[in-house]
């Protein structure tokens, strides 16, 4: 049994049928198997070594994107590290959502959580209706990262865990931090988590 150097909590949220439950099982185990609808909430854990051979354990919630679940949100996001918002590139209103989702944790969360947008069903592109210009657009202005994910496909999943663990990573780091203050390397730390999500964008 390994010793972890850190352990982040990061929740994955979003409407109902965007694939969530999808990616953290391809996550988990390297398949694709259509889900159940989330009841509440549930989480797993898996190690991940990231840079420098730093060992981190990653605690994964997953939460119901059904409106009746809405009332456990700020329990389930307290104490988040990081956030995966999850949303279909082929439903413009699950995306339009994503302001609430986004606005909600913040609130909960404070600014230096770490979140990374997150366009699933990417193998469905011929009938997107979230053109990848939009969905950058507003991670930028909201500084997060982006990229587009594929649970059936397997593309980009494991990359998109990977990068948030290595973004809170970055985030809580004060030693990487030098002289600067908090506010500073949070801030720093979270433009280069946008720019190093640039390179999986399709």
């Amino acid at each position: 049994m390994s010793t972890n150097d850190y352990t982040f909590k990061i929740c994955v949220c979003g409407d109902k049928n965007v694939g969530k439950s999808c990616l953290i099982k391809q996550y988990f185990e390297k398949v694709f198997e259509e889900q159940q609808p989330t009841i509440g909430i549930e989480c797993q854990t898996k190690e991940l070594e990231i840079d420098s051979g730093i060992k981190v354990k990653t605690m994964v919630w997953d939460t119901s994107g059904d409106p009746k679940y809405k009332e456990i949100f700020p329990q389930f996001f307290k104490g988040a590290h990081g956030v995966i918002l999850a949303y279909d590139i082929t439903s413009l209103q699950s995306f339009e959502r994503m302001i609430e989702y986004y606005v909600e944790i913040r609130n909960i969360c404070g600014e230096n959580v770490v979140i990374l947008l997150s366009g699933n069903k990417a193998d469905l592109s011929i009938n997107r209706e979230v053109s990848i210009a939009k969905a950058e657009a507003f991670a930028f202005d909201n500084k997060m990262a982006f990229m587009e994910t594929s649970a059936k496909c397997s593309i980009n999943v494991q990359e998109a865990f990977m990068m948030i663990a290595k973004g809170i990573y970055m985030s809580r780091n004060k030693e990487a931090g030098g002289n600067r203050s908090k506010k500073e390397w949070c801030s720093r730390a979270h433009a280069v988590f946008y720019e190093e999500s640039k390179c999986y964008i399709r």
